[in-house]
């Protein structure tokens, strides 16, 4: 057992590089506000207002629900 865990450490770390840091990115960027240079950040919610907010947001998340609505009905009905 001791020799698969060494060699399933490998694939972990890939698997941690490869998937848990580009969730990381995303959401290291949906909470700042980029400014004119690569290292100031500052930290908004405007990203998340604006999602909410926007018309055409909440159109398209309207039509998607209505639709994911109509799915559901059609296979359990």
């Amino acid at each position: 057992m001791k020799k698969f865990s060494q060699l399933a450490l490998p694939y972990i770390i890939w698997s941690i590089i490869i998937l848990l840091l580009p969730v990381l990115l995303i959401a290291f960027y949906a909470v700042t506000d980029s400014g004119n240079t690569v290292v100031n950040f500052s930290f908004t919610l405007q990203n998340f207002a604006k999602f909410f907010t926007d018309h055409d947001f909440l159109l398209f998340y309207g039509d998607l629900f209505q639709l994911h609505l109509k799915q559901q009905l059609f296979v359990f009905c």
